[in-house]
């Protein structure tokens, strides 16, 4: 049976005398790991990918080569038979006699541990973090460390990648991370991914798939991290420094000036001095308004402009009545038409009243035995009032009503403050009946005292 290749590495570690934690210690390789390789226990690795690495690892460290590696099930094989591998069957005579030599360009082995690394050959083992080669130059600028550290820990991840004889394709197959993202972790370009949150979970992934020092390359990440935080910082600073000095002298005087405050108090004066105008102007207006309302007659002057006769009175049988009736084809002298304000509603009754009060005062007005108002009369307005029979005005202050009767002026029935009681019928206003003075009873003299007399 055909040994595998971990235990022909295992059989040459043992005859240099080299122990397995000094091959894990240079190419950082767990020790788990190796056991597994040597043991052929796959099933421990994370997967077949990172069995192809660290078997070259460990065959480098060994100072083999291993050329043309391809995994064949769980050994591996090439077409180049540098380790006296074929991949034809062979039988178990031939398993048995299997050895792997060096290469021709190699001394032979001897049981003294070999070299840490030996001439030609590639390192396995990775630098500290005090090694760690940012690729700072002496005349680069200090704002370009952070971008300098996030390559060199791209390139770090990169080498050890190409180590593993890995792709980015087989990386993407097992971590499940998009190219762009691996290139982009490679070339230190963190900048590029989503957030640096998923960065730093992305670069975990990948620094554990490689079997990488998680801690170192991490520390390093947030180191880079705070630097750049800090040249961003920093370029922020010169910015505004040259912004200002950049400004003259007048327009920092100017920026000093205007402070908030300022104009704070600019914008309540202003707005303060928008309402003084506003209301100044709506008084205004108001004024103008009522001179313009004062200006137009009342409707009792135009109603009064009109001349027109006062009715003669006419004694009937103990009742004196004002005519109502006159000649309307008697002469009458022209006069000025005036269109009044106020306009009697055409009624067919025989009693038409219209009241207009120069001042407040209060009414009681009945209808045909009717009371259809009660209550005071404002100055400036008309009232009528039609009725069949009769109309009772019952007033305090007969000398403030002007009547009118049939749309005829008959002016006011009294004085100031009076009170009065007027009646109208179809004929007119009724007075009431004069009555007759009671005749004055003489003084009774005294008759003298006949007693008194005799005295």
């Amino acid at each position: 049976m055909q040994s595998s290749i971990g235990a022909q590495l295992k059989q040459i570690r043992e005859s240099r005398g080299i122990s397995l934690e000094t091959i894990a210690s240079k190419t950082h390789i767990s020790l788990a790991y190796l056991r597994a390789l040597e043991e052929n226990d796959v099933d421990s690795l994370p997967s077949t990918v990172q069995l192809r690495g660290f078997l070259r690892l460990y065959a480098n460290e060994l100072g083999l080569q291993l050329e043309n590696l391809t995994v064949g099930g769980y050994h591996l094989a090439g077409d180049k038979q540098v380790m006296t591998l074929t991949g034809e069957p062979r039988s178990p005579e031939e398993d048995q006699a299997t050895v792997i030599e060096p290469s021709d360009d190699r001394p032979e082995p001897d049981p003294t541990p070999a070299p840490e690394s030996a001439p030609g050959q590639e390192q396995a083992s990775f630098p500290t973090p005090t090694d760690l080669d940012f690729e700072t130059n002496q005349g680069e600028p200090e704002a370009k460390v952070s971008e300098n550290m996030f390559k060199a820990i791209g390139n770090q991840i990169k080498r050890q990648r190409e180590l593993l004889s890995l792709s980015i394709d087989e990386v993407h197959d097992n971590l499940h991370i998009s190219p762009q993202h691996l290139e982009a972790i490679e070339s230190g370009q963190f900048d590029q991914l989503p957030s640096p949150v998923q960065a730093k979970g992305l670069l975990v992934n990948y620094i554990d798939f490689l079997n990488l020092d998680s801690e170192i390359l991490l520390n390093n990440y947030a180191e880079a991290l705070q630097l750049r935080r800090i040249e961003r910082q920093d370029a922020l600073v010169k910015k505004s420094k040259r912004s200002t000095r950049e400004i003259s002298p007048t327009a920092l005087r100017l920026k000093n000036f205007f402070t908030l405050d300022l104009l704070v108090i600019a914008g309540l004066f202003l707005a303060f001095a928008t309402f003084v105008i506003w209301g100044v102007n709506r008084i205004l207006d108001n004024e103008m308004s009522e001179r313009n309302a004062s200006d137009i007659p009342g409707v009792s002057d135009v109603l009064l402009a009109t001349e027109t006769p006062t009715p003669a009175l006419i004694t009937e049988d103990e009742t004196t009545v004002i005519i109502e009736d006159q000649d309307l084809n008697s002469e009458t002298p022209e006069t000025e038409d005036i269109e009044p304000l106020f306009t009697p509603i055409a009624s067919s009754d025989p009693i038409n009243i219209i009241l207009i009060p120069r001042q407040r005062l209060w009414v009681q007005v009945t209808v045909d035995d009717k009371q259809v108002f009660q209550g005071r009369l404002i100055p400036g307005n008309a009232y009528e009032y039609s009725g069949q029979v009769q109309i009772d005005i019952l007033t305090g202050n007969i000398g403030a009503l002007q009547i009118l009767f049939n749309n005829r002026d008959i002016g006011s029935q009294g004085l100031l403050g009076q009170v009065a009681n007027l009646i109208f019928n179809a004929k007119g206003l009724v007075l009431p009946p004069p009555t007759s003075t009671p005749a004055t009873t003489p003084t009774p003299q005294t008759t003298p005292n006949p007693l008194e007399i005799d005295d």
